[in-house]
């Protein structure tokens, strides 16, 4: 798989993960600013899902990476 393909989703994902953190982090200082999210632990619940998933793909890329190296290695 091409690395440079594998490197651009990986920062896409970090990206996803970053964003999630911010928001959760403004729903639990400022939840005066977040109008149109009545239930806030369901909006925050909803952003680690977020984060969750971004990082269980990152955790696979990593794997995808190791496994691409071992055979390199082989």
């Amino acid at each position: 798989m091409s690395e440079v393909l594998l490197t651009a989703l990986q920062k896409k994902l970090e990206g996803d993960v970053a964003v999630a953190k911010a928001n959760i982090d403004v729903y639990s200082k400022n939840s005066v600013g977040i109008g149109e999210h009545p239930d806030i632990v369901q909006a925050i619940e909803d952003q680690v899902a977020i984060a969750a998933e971004a990082q269980d793909k990152l955790n696979m890329i990593g794997t995808i990476l190791q496994d691409e190296l071992e055979l390199l290695l082989d």
